[in-house]
This record gives structure tokens, sequence and C-alpha cells, in this order.
């Protein structure tokens, strides 16, 4: 019967904010020639998402900036958190195609602090198996196990992970079959899930028993 270890737990904040931070940075890199114009926010909208955990709000707004004497706006839908609407710098593209609310450096730091949070929570995870090996190395019934719980863990992340790339994958082929724009973090989501799941057949194969 599986059982959830702690070091399993870990390694999957270590998954997660990994790939928060990916998501993080290629949004930083993205937005790294944005430059700070002047605007403001309006036509904010409060909407509510039915998740497992109860109703979630949803924000919905319009982000209007000035450069060189125009006026250029842009809808934000279904945002995560509330705008701030009393906010009067932003950052926009150069072509004037986009704008965001949050600095770009600051994007950046937030991609470096969910790594570390990652990379620590992985070096814990590894420590506690390590010294789990030491525990039951002279006991193979144990440790045969531990592996196969970490393996069906694996499995389960790996499923969760082809899914992703199954679903990310037809949208993006669906909006290039039919001539509409591609979302670039479609495209970033394709690549983590894609890179997910090899991670995870890795450590299904890793714990593989005999």
């Amino acid at each position: 019967m599986y059982r959830l270890k702690v070091q399993h737990i870990l390694y999957l904040i270590a998954v997660v904010f990994g790939v928060i931070g990916f998501l993080n940075f290629q949004s930083s890199m993205r937005t790294s020639s944005y430059e700070k114009v002047s605007g403001y926010i309006t036509d904010v909208e409060e909407t509510s998402e039915l998740t497992k955990a109860g109703y979630k709000p949803r924000y919905n707004y319009i982000i209007h900036w000035f450069r060189d004497g125009e006026e250029y706006q842009r809808a934000v839908y279904e945002a995560l958190s509330e705008p701030d609407e009393s906010a009067t710098e932003f950052w926009a593209s150069l072509d004037n195609t986009d704008a965001i609310a949050s600095e770009p450096a600051g994007i950046r730091t937030e991609a470096y602090l969910n790594w570390l949070v990652a990379a620590l929570s992985a070096i814990l995870g590894e420590m506690i198996d390590a010294r789990n090996t030491r525990k039951t190395g002279k006991n193979r019934s144990r440790r045969r196990d531990e592996r196969e719980n970490a393996q069906i863990l694996w499995s389960v992340v790996a499923f969760c992970m082809a899914i992703g790339v199954a679903i990310t994958g037809f949208s993006l082929w669906i909006s290039y079959r039919d001539g509409y724009y591609i979302n670039s973090v479609m495209k970033d989501l394709l690549l983590v899930f894609a890179i997910g799941f090899i991670g995870c057949l890795i450590g299904v194969k890793k714990n593989k028993t005999k």
C-alpha cells in the first residue's frame, strides 16, 4: 500500500516551485525590454471561480498608458490578484501592444526565490532519503517498500505531466491549424510539462524494483 512520505512531499514542492520559477523567469525575459510609462487602471470587475477549495476571486480590468502623446490600452482578464487602482506606473512593450503592472526585475526576483525554495526542498528530501537508506540498508523488505512508494509517486506525477503535454499540445495545434495567435505562455507550459514528464520517467526508472 502506498504511503506518502515527507521526502515525497518535499519533492513535489520542489517540482511545483521549480515550474513557477521557470514561468516567472520566462515572463521576466519576455518583458525585459519593457519601458516604464505613466498610466491608470479602469473598469475593474471582480468575478469568482468555483474550485475544490471554494470560490476564488478573479479580476478583469483595463490598463491605460501614455507614450509620445498617445494613449494606449490593454484589457486584462481572469487575473488572480486584485489590481491597484491607484497605480500610476506601468511597464509597456516598445510596440505598445502589451503592458504590465509589475516591474520586470521584480518578476525575475520572484523566479529566483521560487527556485531557491525548490532547491532547498529537493536537498532536504535527498537528505531524508539518504538517512532512511542508511537506516533500512540491512532491511531489504523495507527498502523495497520505500522504492515502490517512490515509483508510484513518480508514476502519478508523470501521468499528470502527460495530460498537461496533451492538453497544451492540442491547444497549440488547434491555434496553429486555424491561424490564431499562439500564446507564448502555452509554449512555455508545453516545455515545462514535457521536461517534467521526462524527469518523472527518470524517477520511475531510478526507483524500479526487481
